[in-house]
């Protein structure tokens, strides 16, 4: 994000992503931390989006991350005029949960199988899904021992904010890691928008 980037530009992203795109912040070589951007303007309606490119730079305490990272870390939005917040985990909504357990996994996890009931034969039950491993799916870049990572959400529907006019902080964080602040102001549609 070298030049100045539009609002527009950050409503065209896909939600969630996580590779690095043209609205994911620059910061230094020496940063460490979690850095955001925003757009400074969206327009309130039904299919509001309040999005954030967010990147994540660790050095040594890199080995120590969670993966994927974005899981762990939260959101925190607050309404300015109306002091309401909204904090919520980064999770993507949209990623595979864990296979269910078939057969034998699953009569053990239920406590056996019950008397007088037929069990249903192996060849009656779903393959099991394939697991969905998310850090496979994340873009990180590791140069010179420095992990980045890069995310983009729409924090509206994952925090399921109101979307309504008012002017919205927010900023990230992950244990002792806080990113810095950014406003986002939701306003009225204009005539002809």
């Amino acid at each position: 994000m070298g030049a100045e980037v539009t609002d527009a530009e950050f409503l065209k992203l896909t939600f969630p992503s996580y590779t690095f795109a043209e609205t994911t912040p620059e910061v230094a070589d020496e940063f460490r931390g979690i850095r955001i951007a925003a757009p400074k303007r969206v327009i309130a309606g039904a299919g509001a989006r309040i999005p954030v490119s967010a990147v994540a730079r660790f050095a040594e305490e890199s080995a120590h991350l969670p993966k994927p990272l974005w899981d762990s870390v939260a959101a925190i939005v607050v309404e300015i005029s109306a002091n309401r917040c909204w904090v919520g985990s980064l999770l993507d909504p949209n990623a595979v949960p864990e296979p269910m357990p078939t057969g034998k996994e699953a009569e053990e996890a239920a406590g056996g199988d019950d008397e007088g009931e037929e069990a249903e034969p192996e060849s009656a039950k779903p393959a099991p899904a394939e697991a969905h491993e998310p850090e496979e799916d994340l873009e990180e870049l590791d140069v010179g021992g420095v992990a980045n990572m890069a995310a983009h959400v729409d924090l509206r529907e994952l925090l399921e904010l109101p979307g309504t006019p008012g002017s919205y902080e927010i900023s990230l964080t992950w244990g002792p890691w806080a990113s810095n602040t950014v406003r986002v102001v939701v306003e009225r549609p204009r005539e002809g928008e």
